[in-house]
C-alpha cells in the first residue's frame, strides 16, 4: 500500500468523520491510537481496499453504529435522482450518446467520501460531459459490447450509481439500434455497509432494478477480492462476457484481470495523485480503460 493512501485517504476520511460526528478530543485520540496499533501491524504489501475496510470497521465500531453514512448514501441518491432528466437529455442529444452515457458515468465517480464530503456533482458533470476521456478505449469497449451476451456492471459509490442505471439504458439502446438482441446485464453491489459505496437499496432507490438484475457481493469490502466474494458473486464474474468495473477500489482491486484481461474495462475519475502519475493523465481525468491496455498503473497502489 503506498503511503499516500494512508495519509491522504484512509486518515483525511477519518478526521473528516471526526468532524461529521462531532467526536470529542477523546473519543478522537482513542480511534487515532487504534488506527495507528492497525496500521503498525500490517504488511507494507496489504491492499488498500483491505486496509481501508479494516480502519473502517474501527470507526463503525468507535460510533456504535455499523451504517454510520446511510444518511449521506441516501442524500447522495436523491441528489443524483434530480439530476437524472437533465443528465439523460444531455446524453440522448449527443453526437454519440453511449459514449456520453459513459462520461457521465465516469463523471459520478466524484460522489466518493474517500476523498471529499461536499460533490459539486452538477458542475463535475457539465465539465466532463464537454471533456475527452484522458484515456479512452471506447472502440475496443463497444466491439466487447457488440458480442457480449451478458454483462456485469461491478458498482462502486452511493449517489453515481443513478448515472449507471443511465449507462445500462443507453447500452440497450445502442444495442437495438445495432439490430442486437438486449445484453442480460447484472449489478454487483456491497454486501455490507462500507464508506458510501452503494448497496441493494441504492440500487432499488437508483431504480437499477428495471435495467439489471441486482447482486452482492456477500462481503462488506472495498473493491472486488475473489476470498471476499461470495459463490455466486464470484460465479457471475466468471462467467461475464463482460465487466465493466467502476470506480478506482474496483480498478486497483483488479479481480480476475490475469485470466479473462479481454472483458474487464474500468470506468473511473482519476482522483489519485499516484494512479494519475503512473497513468500518465491529469488529476481529475475520466478513463474508459480496457484491460489488456493498461501500463501497469495499479501496482504502485497495491
Amino acid at each position: 500500500m503506498h503511503f499516500l493512501c494512508l495519509a491522504r485517504c484512509q486518515l483525511g476520511f477519518l478526521l473528516r468523520q471526526f468532524e461529521l460526528f462531532g467526536l470529542s478530543a477523546e473519543q478522537q485520540n482513542d480511534i487515532l491510537r487504534k488506527e495507528v496499533a492497525l496500521v503498525s501491524g500490517q504488511s507494507i504489501d496489504i491492499h488498500a481496499g483491505i486496509s481501508g475496510s479494516r480502519m473502517f470497521r474501527l470507526l463503525c465500531e468507535a460510533l456504535g453504529d455499523p451504517d454510520p453514512l446511510k444518511g449521506a448514501r441516501e442524500s447522495q441518491n436523491a441528489q443524483m435522482l434530480e439530476l437524472l432528466p437533465a443528465v439523460r437529455e444531455a446524453v440522448r442529444a449527443g453526437e454519440n450518446p453511449l459514449h456520453c452515457a459513459l462520461k457521465a458515468a465516469a463523471s459520478g465517480n466524484i460522489v466518493d467520501v474517500s476523498f471529499a464530503d461536499d460533490f459539486d456533482v452538477a458542475g463535475a458533470l457539465e465539465k466532463s460531459m464537454a471533456a475527452p476521456f484522458a484515456i479512452d478505449d471506447f472502440g475496443l469497449f463497444t466491439r466487447r459490447l457488440a458480442a457480449a451476451r451478458t454483462l456485469t456492471l461491478a458498482a462502486d459509490n452511493a449517489g453515481e450509481i443513478v448515472l449507471d442505471r443511465l449507462l445500462l439504458e443507453e447500452i440497450q439502446r445502442w444495442r437495438r439500434q445495432k439490430g442486437l438482441p438486449g445484453v442480460r446485464a447484472t449489478v454487483l453491489v456491497k454486501g455490507g455497509p462500507i464508506y458510501n459505496d452503494a448497496l441493494r437499496q441504492d440500487a432499488l432507490t437508483a431504480g437499477l432494478d428495471r435495467e439489471a438484475d441486482i447482486l452482492d457481493t456477500g462481503s462488506d469490502t472495498i473493491g472486488i477480492h475473489a476470498a471476499c466474494l461470495s459463490e455466486s458473486a464470484l460465479e457471475n464474474l466468471l462467467a461475464a462476457d463482460m465487466i465493466i468495473s467502476k470506480g478506482l477500489a474496483n480498478y486497483e482491486s483488479d479481480f480476475g484481470s490475469e485470466a479473462f484481461p479481454e472483458k474487464i474495462f474500468y470506468l473511473f475519475r482519476s482522483k489519485c495523485e499516484v494512479l494519475s502519475g503512473q497513468l500518465g493523465i491529469p488529476l481529475g481525468s475520466g478513463v474508459l480503460m480496457a484491460h489488456h491496455r493498461e501500463q501497469g498503473g495499479r501496482n504502485a497502489l497495491h
